[in-house]
Formats: structure tokens, sequence, C-alpha cells
């Protein structure tokens, strides 16, 4: 069982300022990213990771869920405290899974994720991202 969605759409899109190696486009309620170059992904400027934080108690799981509009090949990634070493950082290789479940590693507080698209020439719309604690 999961918790309710304490993710905020509105604010993460806020922040994003640039998409490396692609181009992306906003909606009320999802982001759409055409990678111009393989490994397209929003960032907020000057931060190679969107500065939105979730709340989060380490050893705790966690699940993030999505929707995409086709079966291209994506990235969904999430940091914990913002980190990129391996032990800190999650990831999906494939925006049609759909669903990313991890446990906060000790001494995490929060998390922020970046969502992208692998290849050259391929669009990936994601809507409906919901990210809940376990109950």
């Amino acid at each position: 069982m999961w918790q309710a969605n304490i993710f905020d759409f509105q604010s993460w899109s806020a922040i994003i300022t640039e998409c490396s190696n692609g181009n992306y486009s906003l909606s009320s309620d999802s982001i759409t990213i055409a990678a111009t170059n393989n490994d397209a992904y929003v960032q907020s400027s000057g931060d190679p990771y969107p500065d939105y934080r979730i709340p989060v108690t380490a050893g705790f799981k966690y699940r993030l869920t999505w929707s995409a509009n086709n079966n291209n090949s994506g990235r969904i990634m999430v940091f914990a405290n913002g980190q990129t070493s391996s032990n800190m950082m999650f990831e999906v290789d494939n925006a049609n899974t759909k669903e990313l479940i991890f446990t906060a590693p000790s001494g995490t507080t929060y998390i922020t994720m970046r969502v992208g698209v692998n290849y050259t020439g391929d669009s990936i719309t994601y809507s409906n991202i919901k990210f809940q604690e376990e109950a």
C-alpha cells in the first residue's frame, strides 16, 4: 500500500530552465522532451539536476510512477540528497517501465529527480508523475 502523492508537478516544472541535448515543452501536467542528441534530459540552470527537493526518510521505501506516451527509450533518475554516486542514485532506462521503487539510503533527507530521452530523434511525453511513500 502506498500513501498519497507528494510530488508537485507545478513546483518541479517551475525550476526547469533547459534541456541538455534536446528541447522540452511543458503543459499543466506533462513534459515533452525531444532529443537532438543522445541522452537528452531537463535541468535547472547552473545545476545538472533539478533542485526540486522531495523530503524523504532514510530506510523508508518509495515509489515513483509516471505515464509515457510511447515506448521510446527514456531515462528517469532519482538522486538521494542530490548526489550522483552509484549508491545514491536510482534509475530506469526505459520510460515505458513506468515505475521505480527504491529504499532511501542511510543519511538521505531528500531526493531530486530528472527525466529524459535516450536517443537522438526520439521524444517522450511524461505525465501523471507521482511520488509516494510506502504505507
